[in-house]
């Protein structure tokens, strides 16, 4: 459960946490584009990719949730975390 008025999660573990069901998650339409161009045997174009980018994001909102102030620099260096501190 969200907590809309603060962005914070209200639950208190992944026990209590309710899972979406296949009724409740919105339908997908997948859509491939053709291009003229001779780089792929399909002639698809590789659009919306899971990025790998979100592993770093979270270890830095980990940290500055726990320290209780946000940290928006990479990497996150003990240097840096101890500036945060103070």
């Amino acid at each position: 459960m969200l907590d809309r008025s603060t962005g914070h999660m209200l639950n208190a573990n992944m026990i209590d946490y309710k899972w979406r069901t296949f009724r409740e998650l919105p339908t997908i339409e997948n859509v491939v584009l053709e291009t003229p161009f001779p780089t792929h045997r399909f002639h698809a174009i590789g659009v919306g990719e899971i990025a790998t980018a979100a592993g770093p994001v979270a270890v830095l909102m980990a940290v500055s949730n726990a320290l209780g102030t946000w940290l928006h620099e990479y990497p996150l260096t003990p240097d840096r975390v101890l500036r945060a501190l103070g």
